[in-house]
């Protein structure tokens, strides 16, 4: 059949079963009609930001409104498996970060859709190292002075996190595994209670992402002692990373696209092809770093994959060493 008429049947079988059209070559007229964006965090977070600023763009390349849905509640997973059951169609998109996506399967026994088989990574988005930071008047001015203390079983010390299982527990798990110290945990909703308790000296550490850090950080109220990501941090370029000390040492965090399995290969590439230049936008970019989040640079769906699939592994072996599971 001439290619011109192949075209012409799939459109119009397509038309009449009202679905997307993908040629015979792999193009698609997709978006056809509105997308919703679901992100598993509440309005105002990070992740949530993030989603709505790349949603104004993808609406000015797709010529579709881009809506963002926040489904927030467990721990980001209640997104996931509403995504996981929303066809695929690439009318529903997931908008997440590595806690849900990536420590999430190994951690939620009772997890209904998982990522490693459920989703296809489009694209990664934002990242940011996890700093560890202590209160501005505490007496552990350094990196080492914290270790040090960490290992004399004469101190009684605590270190906060969002929540058990969150990126930042995993990653002073991490840490106290690769350091040999000793800390304790004290889980908190978020991390304004934390960080409120950290300031007045009821813990004494704690490792969180830039966005909530930096505005108290330049306030004077909290000292970073070291980052948790493989280069120097720009926002705090006095401090040396976690690395330098402890090689292979890495926690951050990031954010990414997914789609359910299965999605056709013309739409998530598209997808894809329209992202990648929002991620080279300066001023989004400056928006961006506001926060304390860095863009990525332009990839391919196979690099969003192997990144995702490399951190899987290593935020699974993390999990294996704090010995965590949550039912």
């Amino acid at each position: 059949m001439h290619q011109a008429l192949r075209r012409w049947v799939a459109a119009f079988a397509m038309a009449c079963l009202g679905g997307t059209v993908i040629a015979a070559d792999g193009e698609t007229s997709w978006p056809t009609k509105p997308i919703r964006i679901v992100v598993g965090f509440p309005p105002g977070n990070s992740t949530d930001i993030s989603a709505r600023l790349i949603a104004g763009e993808l609406e000015k390349t797709l010529g579709q409104p881009f809506v963002v849905e926040n489904r927030p509640g467990a721990g980001g997973t209640l997104a996931i498996d509403s995504v996981a059951r929303s066809g695929k169609e690439g009318e529903v998109i997931l908008f997440t970060s590595t806690g849900p996506f990536a420590i999430g399967p190994h951690i939620y026994k009772d997890m209904k859709s998982k990522p490693t088989k459920d989703f296809q990574p489009v694209a990664l988005v934002g990242r940011a190292p996890l700093l560890l930071v202590v209160a501005a008047d505490s007496p552990y001015k350094t990196l080492s002075d914290l270790v040090k203390a960490g290992k004399d079983p004469k101190n009684t010390l605590n270190y906060a996190s969002t929540g058990n299982g969150a990126t930042n527990h995993l990653a002073m798990e991490l840490f106290k595994s690769q350091t040999d110290t000793h800390f304790m945990h004290v889980p908190y909703k978020g991390s304004g209670l934390a960080l409120t308790d950290l300031i007045g000296g009821r813990v004494q550490v704690m490792f969180d992402s830039p966005a909530p850090l930096l505005p108290l950080i330049r306030d004077g109220k909290l000292r970073v002692l070291a980052t948790g990501g493989a280069e120097p941090y720009g926002e705090t370029p006095a401090a040396p990373t976690i690395a330098q000390t402890y090689p292979g040492f890495e926690a951050g965090t990031w954010t990414l696209f997914a789609v359910p399995a299965g999605t056709p290969k013309a739409i998530v590439n598209k997808l894809n092809a329209a992202i990648m230049p929002i991620l080279g936008n300066a001023e989004l970019a400056g928006k961006s770093m506001a926060g304390g989040v860095e863009l990525f640079e332009a990839h391919t769906v196979e690099q969003a994959r192997e990144r995702y699939e490399h951190d899987l592994e290593r935020w699974g072996n993390a999990v294996e060493k704090a010995q965590l599971v949550i039912n």
